[in-house]
């Protein structure tokens, strides 16, 4: 109806009585009030000029309120009540994600877009003042979080990889339906126009409701309710051309223009492999240099004063944070335009600068993953002088997972431990640092599932860090690397991984023993590693750091690669239990564990955990490894169990006695158990100790393996294979010649003499009982091979594949 309708409307007949007349003229006032929008004044004029109605009253004031009266009595209202307008906006939202957004009606009528785009704008503002007042970052993401960056609540760098290769790591989160788009229940009295009714939405509803849900979604970002983020993305955001969504650590722009082009790799193609061989790093100590005089300096005919310069400070500007932040604002992490992003990057930008040590963190972060030791260690002063904590990125977990051993090795944690404090040890999924260098191997070096070790990564497909190989063969910018994630998978291919090899095992090492002497980490400590819960009794089985090891050893015995024969394992073991406080002799307590529980899942109708010893623990296993692994790892099984038995004895012996029977340069037995304490080493096969323990442990602390000969020698020789030998062409041996592990189980097991080369050649420094060499003794940093090796001896020269690392630069 329109005005032309009312002019043809006839009086109303004198015989009505004036209830009558109202509704007589019903259809007209709707018209005049609600679809054409008229107040209530003119359609009082209308009405009288007209139609020749007034209200029965000569007062306006009151024929306006019987109008008002009639109007409310008949349920009419202009104005759309909140509670309609919010579902209004949802079931449009959801419209919008769909692609088919069609004009609004309530209770029949169209609702003008102008009012649509003023409701979308009146939410916006309400919400904004609560979505992002707060500090960013602090919900609950742990089960995203498991599977992509293990550190803490980090933003920007969790959103690595293209939309198809994340769902292939999350798989069962990626299904679950959208928060937004999911169950929209629509009033009765509003409804979407048909295609066929008054045409689609306009334009600056469309954009206004986009710009709303983008709004919303940079909230779950900044909230890290990355899990409802991804389920509220529609299935056009999702396709695996969108890229990263904010690809903080995306491959680098000449990557993207080649993925753009379509020379990208086909899923028929034939994925590229990583190098087979590995790299590695060689720990080195500059000795510092006295500056020339400057009359000597003068007198060098080539000596450019300039290189004796200062860089200038406006070359250092802007910090790398505040690159961070303008790349971020500009979208220069990627070719795809901020529009394009599903996402509200201006409500990003808002936030981070009213919270700059966000980004601060971001960037520490950056450099950790980066493996940027000058970056990092310029960042982490400016956060101490900006008092910015780094706890919440539990940085030490994020120098674990993203461990180089090809590149750092150690010396990112190093940093991190000097430059503390770090109160974080235990993250957010309640790993220990230990237990993260735990995950490292197996991630690297096996086939296992997470959901094998954690049930908490039940939902995760790989181990956190994978883009990044430990031994140096591939990391996020290696063609590879992109070729997978490129063709829809984040999952390291099988048969890019190999054993636990010396440039790993080197790195974890050095690792273990940097957090126990830096940070004093106890190992009485639980791990947060095979939790599980008894069945029947409800007890929380719980194992110690130690325990953690043995089961770590177990699962690479039976999901290692090939060639795998547990040398890595036997170094960690002698690692943990390197002496470095008073309490260690504790660490071999008892806990209560089910290996049934812990090998299947199950323990049928009854309670079967008892109280086990690590190696104890370790010989339970036995069975399971003999009876379906190689030969090579049954023999480093048999000889890691053989070694932590005699480990754990000196300790119960301590326990005992109250201290082991030590003798300095000649350590005697004076103990019944042959197996345990026994002089094994025939005296005309092994060098003897050369050297004191006394002379680096301070008073009142006992040597790492009492009053046994044996150990300390095979930690010495332990030590020199990993700092003189890798393997350098594809046909060779993973471990050398030097050292033996079948004549040394031998030997243990037999209790005959035999030798060691490494120690009968007499090519190794002085060291003592504890396997720690003279010249290292005052210097709290690893072991070099200089420290180790009185002859060179090494093969270690392919320089191509070698970064030395000065250690005069660590923090002491």
């Amino acid at each position: 109806m329109n005005g032309s309708d009312c002019m043809e409307i006839d009086r109303p007949p004198p015989s009505l009585s004036f209830n009558e007349k109202w509704e007589h003229f019903k259809r007209v006032l709707e018209d005049l009030y609600l679809d054409q929008k008229m107040g209530l004044p003119k359609i009082q004029e209308v009405m009288r000029d007209r139609h020749g109605f007034d209200a029965d009253s000569t007062d306006p004031v009151d024929r306006t309120h019987q109008y008002k009266y009639r109007f409310n009595k008949w349920g009419w209202k202009k104005n759309i009540p909140t509670t309609k307008k919010k579902a209004i906006l949802e079931f449009s939202q959801s419209s919008a994600q769909s692609g088919n957004l069609r004009a609004v009606k309530y209770k029949g009528r169209p609702v003008e877009p102008k009012k649509l785009r003023r409701y979308v704008r009146s939410f916006q503002k309400e919400e904004n003042v609560g979505l992002f007042a707060a500090a960013p970052m602090t919900g609950d993401w742990s089960a995203f979080l498991a599977g992509q960056v293990v550190g803490g609540r980090v933003g920007f760098l969790n959103w690595n990889v293209p939309y198809k290769a994340l769902v292939s790591l999350f798989p069962t989160q990626m299904a679950q339906h959208s928060p937004f788009a999911a169950n929209v229940s629509t009033p009765s009295d509003v409804s979407m126009a048909s295609p066929a009714g008054i045409g689609p939405a306009s334009p600056g509803y469309y954009q206004a409701l986009v710009s709303k849900t983008k709004a919303e979604r940079a909230h779950l970002f900044i909230a890290g309710r990355f899990d409802e983020l991804l389920r509220a993305l529609d299935a056009k955001e999702k396709r695996p051309e969108q890229g990263p969504l904010l690809p903080s650590n995306a491959p680098s722009p000449s990557f993207e223009a080649e993925r753009s082009s379509g020379s990208r790799t086909a899923a028929s193609e034939v994925l590229p492999n990583p190098p087979s061989l590995c790299r590695w790093t060689i720990h080195v100590y500059q000795e510092g240099y006295d500056r020339l005089p400057s009359s000597l300096a003068s007198a060098v005919s080539d000596h450019d004063e300039n290189l004796d310069r200062e860089w200038p400070e406006d070359w250092e500007q802007p910090s790398f944070d505040q690159k961070l932040q303008d790349n971020l604002q500009n979208n220069d992490f990627s070719t795809v335009g901020t529009e394009r992003v599903p996402i509200s990057v201006n409500k990003l930008v808002e936030t981070v600068q009213k919270s700059p040590g966000v980004i601060l963190q971001e960037a520490i972060t950056f450099a950790i993953v980066g493996r940027n030791y000058d970056l990092l260690d310029s960042l982490l002063k400016r956060a101490a002088d900006s008092r910015v904590s780094t706890d919440n990125i539990y940085p030490l977990h994020l120098a674990a997972t993203y461990l180089d051993g090809s590149r750092t090795c150690c010396h990112i944690m190093d940093l991190l431990a000097f430059s503390g404090p770090n109160r974080m040890v235990i993250n957010a999924s309640g790993y220990t640092v230990l237990d993260t260098l735990f995950l490292a191997i197996l991630r690297n070096h096996s086939t296992i599932i997470p959901e094998q070790i954690d049930e908490a990564l039940r939902t995760s497909r790989q181990f956190p860090g994978g883009e990044i190989d430990i031994c140096g063969r591939w990391d996020a910018d290696s063609k590879c690397y992109h070729a997978l994630v490129t063709r829809g998978s984040g999952i390291i291919p099988e048969n890019w991984k190999h054993k636990f090899c010396h440039t790993s095992i080197q790195a974890i090492c050095h690792c273990i023993k940097m957090v126990k002497s830096r940070m004093g980490i106890r190992l009485d400590q639980p791990s947060g590693l095979f939790v599980k819960r008894c069945f029947q009794c409800g007890r929380k089985l719980e194992v110690s750091p130690l325990h953690a090891l043995v089961l770590i050893a177990f699962h690479l015995a039976t999901s290692g690669l090939e060639n795998e024969d547990l040398f890595g394992i036997l170094c960690c073991l002698f690692s943990l239990t390197e002496q470095t406080d008073k309490g260690k002799h504790h660490y071999f307590y008892r806990v209560d564990v089910s290996v049934e529980l812990l090998r299947t899942g199950n323990q049928g109708d009854f309670c079967t955990h008892e109280s086990l010893s690590p190696a104890e623990l370790a010989e339970s296993l036995t069975q399971f490894v003999l009876r379906s692994c190689s030969d090579d790892i049954k023999v480093g099984w048999e000889l890691f169990c053989c070694i932590i038995y005699q480990i754990e004895q000196v300790y119960l012996l301590e326990q005992r006695t109250g201290s082991p029977k030590e003798d300095n340069e000649n350590i005697e037995t004076e103990n019944d158990d042959e197996r345990a304490l026994g002089d094994q080493f025939s005296t005309d096969n092994v060098a003897s100790f050369r050297k004191s323990c006394h002379d680096h442990l301070v008073d009142g602390l006992p040597t790492s393996f009492g009053s046994n000969r044996t150990l300390g020698h095979i930690c010495a020789a332990a030590q020199a294979e990993l700092l003189t030998y890798r393997r350098i062409d594809e046909n060779g041996y993973w471990t050398s010649s030097n050292f033996d592990m079948r004549r040394i189980l031998h030997a243990l097991e037999t209790g005959t003499g035999f030798a060691i080369p490494l120690l009968g050649k007499g090519i190794l420094h002085p060291y003592c009982a504890c396997g720690v060499f003279y010249n290292s003794w005052d210097f709290d940093v690893p072991t070099r091979r200089d420290d180790a090796c009185e002859t060179y001896f090494s093969n270690m020269e392919d320089w191509n594949r070698t970064v030395f690392l000065d250690d005069s630069s660590l923090p002491l």
